[in-house]
């Protein structure tokens, strides 16, 4: 084998290594977005429950949002060998835990103010996983994640709105709604610049005109005597997760 077939098989092997790290990587970042995207939809099935405590179909989906909060730290605990990751991960394991035994329990605004806490945790968790794996991210997979972080805003946004309505109306809580929606808009003219194919450009459309019937209710307060509709939003908001999905789909195909 002469000098230069070395060089190549070297090369070559760099590349390989290289992409794999990247492939890695994004499964990693995907994964933490779901973990944002389904702490937030904890958090609100269980406002609903304290709000409609005699509903059982909550306490199913919640049951089922949990396995697959679990699905995505097993996830990135088989992909990762960091360290600080895995210790991450212990502690996001041991607040699902926790989120377990309090919808096991009767409802009670205690248990609401740890549930919001521990979301928040969960988000907090998920950024730091995040940014120990940032890398220069193909525009594909910068969409992906784009969609992905829109999905999360969108159900953030829903979780303030119904706790404002059912007496958790912390100024933090509303600043948070405040800088969501701003995140919300942001992403949404992004995703509105990308050049989709012209019957994924009518999806888009749809998300556009289901978000405008929703803003005016996301923006206003209860003292603003904002309407509570939280199974209209819900339904909206299931529908532009749906059509998320589809754009997700598109750019992990496209990648």
């Amino acid at each position: 084998m002469n000098k230069l077939s070395k060089i190549l098989i070297v090369f070559l092997s760099l590349v390989s290594v290289a992409n794999s790290i990247t492939r890695k990587d994004i499964k990693i970042i995907e994964s933490a977005e779901n973990i944002r995207y389904l702490s937030q939809e904890l958090v609100k099935e269980y406002l609903l429950y304290y709000k409609y405590s005699n509903s059982i179909n909550i306490i199913e989906k919640s049951s089922t949002l949990l396995d697959k909060l679990n699905n995505n730290l097993k996830i990135i605990a088989i992909t990762t060998k960091d360290r600080d990751t895995k210790d991450i991960l212990e502690f996001l394991a041991y607040s699902r835990d926790q989120i377990d035994d309090i919808i096991k329990e009767p409802t009670s605004k205690d248990n609401v103010l740890l549930m919001l806490d521990y979301g928040e945790t969960f988000i907090e968790g998920a950024n730091s996983i995040t940014n120990k794996y940032k890398y220069d991210l193909s525009k594909e997979e910068e969409m992906l994640v784009l969609t992905k972080k829109t999905e999360f805003y969108i159900n953030r946004a829903t979780k303030y709105y119904i706790a404002d309505n059912i007496g958790f109306n912390s100024e933090t809580n509303r600043k948070n709604m405040q800088k969501t929606l701003i995140n919300i808009a942001y992403n949404m003219k992004r995703i509105n610049d990308y050049p989709y194919p012209y019957d994924l450009e009518i999806e888009v459309s749809k998300i556009n005109l289901a978000l405008s019937k929703i803003k005016p209710f996301l923006e206003s307060t209860k003292e603003n005597n904002r309407v509570f509709i939280p199974v209209l939003i819900l339904i909206s908001t299931k529908y532009i997760d749906n059509i998320m999905s589809i754009l997700s789909l598109y750019h992990t195909q496209n990648q």
